[in-house]
């Protein structure tokens, strides 16, 4: 079988802390989608908070597993009962670092049709 996975991750809302330099969400949305032969799977999650420091890149995130809706009820109940266990671990969380200068480098217009 062949599966095109893709996540896309949205992080809408981000207000300027008045303190410090760092953007924060509580109204973050993460999708993912994959294509089948037998059935596309698509979720989406709009309870997710993340943190973003611009000026050194560090970015971190935080959702509830189970918040992730499915249109098909009983793929939603395999994804949370058999595939991630969200009983067991009902919070997921990343924190990372994004290199402005290598996007910088790497987004470049392809003006050539």
């Amino acid at each position: 079988m062949r599966y095109i996975f893709s996540v896309t991750i949205l992080l809408l809302g981000f207000h300027l802390l008045q303190s410090q330099t760092l953007l924060q969400t509580k109204n973050g949305v993460i999708e993912f989608f994959s294509k089948t032969p037998v059935e596309d799977i698509y979720a989406k999650n709009s309870e997710t908070s993340a943190l973003l420091n611009p000026s050194t890149g560090e970015t971190a995130f935080s959702l509830s597993v189970n918040a992730f809706k499915f249109e098909n009820k009983l793929m939603e109940e395999h994804f949370n009962e058999n595939y991630l266990e969200s009983e067991k671990y009902p919070k997921s969380t990343f924190s990372g670092y994004r290199d402005w200068e290598t996007d910088r480098k790497s987004t470049r217009l392809n003006s050539s049709h």
